[in-house]
């Protein structure tokens, strides 16, 4: 989708396909896209195409099934910026 030389971080999120189902349900999303949505994760769909497009050491899974792990990923996140910044010689 880019090229390789763009990409220092690759961040998939994962999560338990029936949370995902409930998700999308209180979102209001149709049974097509929900049933889509799932399958995709089931089938790992996203992981499989970062693994095709970028190195193996770039890419990081993560699980966000609850808030803990949303938080937790969004401090995982913020120290990888930081260290890259710092080692780009760069503020953020």
């Amino acid at each position: 989708m880019f090229p390789e030389s763009w990409i220092d971080l690759v961040v998939v999120l994962q999560t338990d396909h029936t949370i995902l189902w409930n998700r999308l349900e209180a979102r209001g999303y149709s049974l097509q896209k929900i049933q889509e949505n799932n399958e995709a994760e089931i089938m790992q769909v996203v992981l499989s195409e970062a693994q095709e497009s970028y190195k193996e050491d770039i890419i990081m899974v993560l699980p966000s099934d609850n808030v803990q792990q949303q938080d937790e990923i969004v401090q995982r996140i913020a120290l990888w910026l930081n260290n890259w910044a710092a080692s780009h010689n760069r503020d953020m």
